[in-house]
């Protein structure tokens, strides 16, 4: 809450915990489990010597929990990180060579995966940070987050280059490491000075116990904040689906099912929630029916209905049921209209997190820099990338196109090769290389023609004497 910038308007608004989001996160921690907002009903059981009904505990309470927020989550995930991110060289010739460079290392690193797992922290937590480290010739990658124990956050340090301060326990102790542009520091809580040569101790109690250069130019770790989890402007609408639906399950432990109903002097009564209930009168004269069971009112299917309808547009999700969908009529258009609002969604979402993928790319390229020994030319790289909203695709339908693009003179191989998502970040390499292996294995053929000619056939009649002609 300090960093969260401050409101001009000074209106109405609560403060959260990230401990909040993740109890409105998991269904055991929703607020319907709280008695103190759905009290149960006592029970009464009849007594026959004071001949009154009295207290005998508490009945059961139905209580429905809906992971809702886990899915709406899955879709934002899925939807903003689930495709590759294409970079593309906007510098000369050179420049190409250091782009599938780059692109190797991307997909050799699985910063596919790695975007991923980042945006589903903040997404869920309300903030994340992505650590991007050299393991000798590799790239990894580490994601703190609040849900995996870290607290984390961004400053500044005195020339106004970016700090990330990361606060975890560490042999059941507080500590905290900060990665700056240069170097990276271990402190620990009351730490033992006997295990570090440095004798550093700060204000509040921590000893520095490593402090180490991580050999970059900017700080490794990038930092995110969001205002809100993804499903947090539908949150209250979510309580209430669930108290619906609790009314709805609490309703049919009494009136689902068929009731009998007895005259005769019948006592004998099941609990409530149980099947087979049965009514009994003190009538002498004996009857028995069945009595029709309560209908639910169409209101509450309305409710429900519109309800979740809200949810779904408020929080920019789309469900469909694979059933929905025909095999072999669906184009690629008519399913990204499908998907129209998770592309809404996540075309702004992803529009706001590029000042943080500018840093990840300028840290990423650093890293690659280092590992090939082109520092200098991996930091004058133009590079421009693109990612785009996933949606289910019609791979078949879009190589076609990719291909039809190529044949009829609009694009390049260069640019073709490098639109297939399952090609090789170097597959326009390979194809010049096939090229050139065919062309020279064709130049050899024609060299063994012309050097070792194939002698012409014998004319049968060479060999005939000619005198027994004459």
């Amino acid at each position: 809450a300090k960093n969260r910038p401050m409101r001009i308007d000074n209106g109405s608004f609560m403060e959260l915990t990230q401990s909040d989001f993740l109890d409105e996160k998991y269904p055991t921690s929703h607020l319907i489990n709280s008695l103190a907002y759905r009290s149960p009903r006592i029970k009464y059981k009849y007594n026959t010597e004071t001949k009154q009904n009295e207290p005998d505990g508490y009945e059961p309470l139905s209580v429905v929990a809906l992971p809702l927020q886990e899915g709406i989550l899955r879709h934002k995930r899925t939807h903003t990180f689930g495709n590759e991110m294409w970079f593309g060289s906007e510098g000369n010739a050179g420049d190409d060579e250091l782009v599938s460079l780059y692109r190797s290392h991307w997909n050799m690193t699985g910063m596919t995966d790695a975007l991923s797992v980042w945006g589903e922290a903040f997404m869920s937590t309300g903030d994340s940070a992505l650590y991007l480290y050299r393991d000798e010739d590799r790239i990894c990658y580490k994601v703190f987050s609040y849900e995996n124990g870290d607290v984390v956050t961004e400053k500044k340090d005195s020339e106004g280059r970016r700090i990330v301060v990361r606060m975890f326990t560490y042999e059941d102790k507080q500590a905290v490491e900060i990665y700056g542009a240069k170097t990276i520091q271990f402190w620990v809580k009351n730490g033992d000075t006997s295990q570090t040569t440095n004798k550093t101790i700060s204000e509040d109690g921590y000893t520095l116990m490593e402090e180490r250069e991580h050999g970059g130019s900017r700080c490794p770790a990038i930092y995110w904040r969001e205002r809100d989890v993804v499903w947090g402007i539908g949150q209250s609408i979510i309580e209430h689906v669930e108290s619906l639906l609790s009314d709805l399950s609490e309703n049919n432990k009494y009136y689902a099912y068929q009731i009998l109903f007895l005259t005769g002097g019948v006592m004998t009564l099941p609990p409530a929630g149980r099947m087979g209930k049965v009514i009994a009168s003190k009538e002498k004269d004996g009857d028995a029916k069945i009595l029709e069971p309560a209908d639910a009112s169409n209101t509450f299917t309305l409710d429900y209905e519109k309800n979740m309808d809200m949810l779904w547009e408020t929080t920019g999700t789309v469900v469909i049921e694979p059933k929905e969908l025909k095999a072999g009529e669906n184009t690629g258009a008519f399913i990204r209209n499908l998907y129209w609002r998770e592309v809404q969604w996540s075309t702004n979402k992803i529009a706001e997190l590029r000042p943080a993928f500018n840093e990840i790319i300028r840290v990423f390229a650093d890293l690659v820099g280092r590992i090939e020994g082109k520092t200098l030319e991996f930091g004058k790289l133009k590079m421009s990338y693109i990612l785009e909203p996933f949606v289910p695709k019609n791979i078949t339908e879009e190589i076609t196109n990719i291909c039809a693009a190529k044949n009829s003179g609009i694009t390049s191989v260069q640019t073709a090769t490098g639109e297939i998502p399952f090609n090789n970040p170097r597959e326009y390499e390979r194809i010049k290389q096939e090229e050139k292996e065919k062309a020279e294995m064709e130049a050899q053929k024609v060299s063994n023609v012309e050097t070792n000619p194939i002698p012409q056939e014998a004319n049968p009649l060479e060999n005939i004497d000619n005198k027994a002609k004459s």
